[in-house]
């Protein structure tokens, strides 16, 4: 949950100054009834916790994903996504993958062969394709 990330980045982010923070969330907290609005917002809050901290840290918001498992919630992930890449856009140090689109197949559904067994979570894959949409953003 983004939540967690911003109460607990004084003790798992701040304190190691990264140069660069790429966060993938999201998703937990729209299928926790989350609106796409309070992604926004929890992001936000994120962004604002670790500027006071590390005002020159790059941080870069890694999509939703779509994944089989939680297809039915997939309007409500898209439009968090554009939110978000909407704010990042908007700001200095910002930035934001697009992972979402990446995950899906030409038929324009979720693809079960780059997830495990459960259709949430990442295969080996789906993995080497967040790999590649990573790479281009490590300076």
């Amino acid at each position: 949950m983004l939540s967690d990330n911003v109460f607990f980045a004084d003790r798992i982010v701040i304190p190691y100054k990264p140069k660069l923070i790429i966060l993938h969330a999201g998703a937990n907290d729209i299928n926790n009834g989350h609106s796409p609005e309070q992604v926004l917002e929890d992001f936000k809050a994120y962004v604002t916790k670790v500027r006071a901290s590390l005002p020159e840290t790059r941080i870069i918001f890694f999509g939703i994903n779509a994944s089989p498992a939680r297809w039915s919630q997939a309007e409500k992930q898209k439009e968090a996504n554009r939110l978000i890449k909407e704010y990042c856009s908007s700001g200095p140090n910002l930035g934001f993958i697009d992972l979402f689109d990446a995950m899906l197949g030409p038929d324009g559904m979720p693809r079960a062969d780059l997830h495990v067994d459960d259709k949430l979570h990442p295969n080996e894959a789906g993995y080497k394709i967040r790999t590649q949409l990573v790479l281009p953003h490590l300076n």
